[in-house]
């Protein structure tokens, strides 16, 4: 009579052995396909969150100045206050359609830009020498009929009613009737949101308690909602932002020279803005160091020895460089 026989306790530590062998084998397989998948990810996070960027400033560049053919001088205002708005960035600002475009090179500290409303962003709040860019404009995009602009859910809202090529009237929709008596209705006569934005660069996505926390540094804007000058987050992951101005000094529209916002003496001959900003990957990379390279970049940092350097503690991070030139045309030939 055959007797079964098992496995002898060496086959089985040899099996365990081997399967323990080919377990690590799929993990490390496993691992390095979580990677890579990670690594691809990042990538298009990044590349996504420079184009977006860098669509959402051109887009508003590209509407900047507009008052429906009327002379930014000739704009007239009706009662314009704001409830809640950052320092010197009042309403008397805000509502200076006169510098429809107004950058502001950055320094190492916001205390220390040139000609910057004083208070208007915290010192924490600030990306140490990115630039900041102010957007002035009636929204043709957004058109609001004279029946809607008196209903209570535009009371606080600021829009800009024209006549085209004749006429352009700023008022709050709690002031639809006297904006009416102001420009009647005509033939080319539309009511426009008023919109106000200021472009910048803060080291966190997140505030608490109205305090920027660690976090990602992001492109954010202080806008214009209703009757407040408030701060809106767009974009994480963009490390540094610059603008250079293309300028018509000879009033012929073409570009005579690209300057930084300090060599810019009238802005109303601004007709062209490059933007230079830098996207970096929201998680680090192991395996990368980036401490000490050198991105170049318009708008003051386009020398060796000048640009922006990555630092020690940022080297895990991924990045990429996004350019493009921007025409203003509101500005150009007609």
């Amino acid at each position: 009579m055959n007797k079964n026989q098992g496995f002898s306790l060496v086959e089985l530590m040899i099996a365990m052995g081997l399967s323990l062998i080919l377990m690590l084998g799929i993990l490390e397989v496993f691992n390095s396909h979580k990677q890579s998948f990670e690594l691809i990810q990042g990538s298009n996070e990044l590349q996504e969150n420079g184009r977006v960027s860098g669509a959402l400033i051109a887009e508003s560049l590209r509407m900047a100045d507009h008052w429906a053919g009327v002379a930014a001088e000739d704009v007239e205002f009706g009662n314009t206050t704001l409830i809640s708005s950052p320092g010197a960035c009042n309403a008397a600002w805000v509502f200076n359609s006169t510098e429809a475009i107004r950058g502001y090179e950055g320094k190492s500290t916001i205390d220390r830009v040139n000609n910057f409303p004083v208070e208007c962003i915290d010192p924490e709040e600030y990306v140490e020498n990115s630039d900041l860019l102010m957007l002035r404009y009636a929204d043709g995009r957004s058109l609001t009929n004279d029946v809607d602009i008196s209903q209570v859910r535009n009371s606080k809202q600021y829009f800009v009613r024209v006549t085209t090529g004749l006429s352009a009237y700023v008022f709050n929709g709690s002031n639809s009737t006297q904006a009416v008596i102001k420009i009647p209705p005509l033939s080319g006569t539309y009511n426009m949101h008023y919109r106000a934005e200021l472009y910048f660069l803060r080291p966190c996505s997140n505030k608490v308690n109205g305090r920027c926390i660690a976090g990602l540094p992001t492109l954010t804007r202080l806008t214009l909602n209703g009757n407040k000058f408030t701060q809106q987050a767009l974009v994480e992951g963009i490390e540094q932002l610059k603008f250079s101005y293309g300028v018509d000094q000879s009033g012929n529209q073409e570009i005579d020279q690209y300057r930084t916002a300090n060599a810019v003496t009238d802005w109303g001959a601004v007709i062209s803005v490059r933007l230079s900003l830098i996207a970096r990957s929201l998680k680090e990379d192991a395996n990368l160091d980036e401490s000490g390279k050198e991105y170049l970049m318009d708008g003051g940092m386009e020398a060796l020895g000048s640009g922006y350097v990555v630092s020690f503690s940022d080297k895990r991070f991924r990045r990429k460089l996004y350019q493009r030139e921007v025409y203003i045309r509101n500005r150009g030939k007609s």
